[in-house]
């Protein structure tokens, strides 16, 4: 299962990008950049001339060249023209690696665009409403999704095998199975009852 950022007006629009890696780290002296790559092909951006690099907080989009890249250990090492050094890479840690979907192969079975995620109504297996998606959230492990409460407040889940049963994007239902206490993580605990003096003798 493999959310993926869609692409839509323009470029730079954050919300309609497609997701390919996330920047983990700096590697070496040169200013190379430790991608976690997030598709099938660690080697995707070796075929790419230029991508845009998106903040965790999806309010700063920066288009970036890549002038090398090759694959180490499972991860792309991009070399992109807007880093000098390791310390420049540190500064966009978690920063995401993104493309217009005008470039994006096609989605293959069980792949999705995040906005296709934003307003699905979430039930469990029995058929319970529990909510609504109304924001991803991009964590420097996976994706999250933020699930308006029927019954009032929010939570996060991952968008991940382990949770998630099935996607219906015609009927914009997502089908999930959440751990005990996962829906209400977030609520604050009640007040506890403060014990009357006894007089004592």
């Amino acid at each position: 299962m493999t959310p993926h950022s869609a692409s839509g007006p323009g470029p730079a629009d954050p919300d309609r990008l497609v997701l390919l890696g996330v920047i983990r780290r700096p590697h070496g002296v040169r200013g190379e950049a430790s991608v976690e790559m997030l598709t099938d092909d660690p080697g995707r951006l070796s075929e790419l001339e230029s991508v845009l690099l998106v903040s965790p907080r999806r309010d700063k989009v920066l288009p970036a060249r890549i002038l090398g890249c090759r694959v180490h250990k499972g991860r792309a090492l991009a070399l992109f023209d807007l880093f000098k050094s390791p310390e420049e890479v540190a500064e966009y840690r978690d920063w995401s690696v993104e493309i217009p979907e005008s470039e994006s192969r096609d989605l293959g079975e069980g792949e999705y665009y995040i906005h296709d995620l934003i307003g699905l109504e979430v039930r469990d297996e029995t058929g319970r409403s529990i909510g609504r998606v109304s924001e991803a959230l991009e964590s420097s492990v996976q994706l999250l999704l933020r699930v308006d409460r029927v019954s009032g407040g929010s939570f996060e889940m991952p968008f991940a095998e382990a949770f998630v049963r099935n996607v219906d994007l015609g009927a914009k239902l997502l089908v999930v199975e959440l751990p005990a206490g996962l829906e209400t993580l977030n609520d604050p605990e009640p007040p506890k009852p403060k014990q009357r003096k006894r007089e004592t003798s």
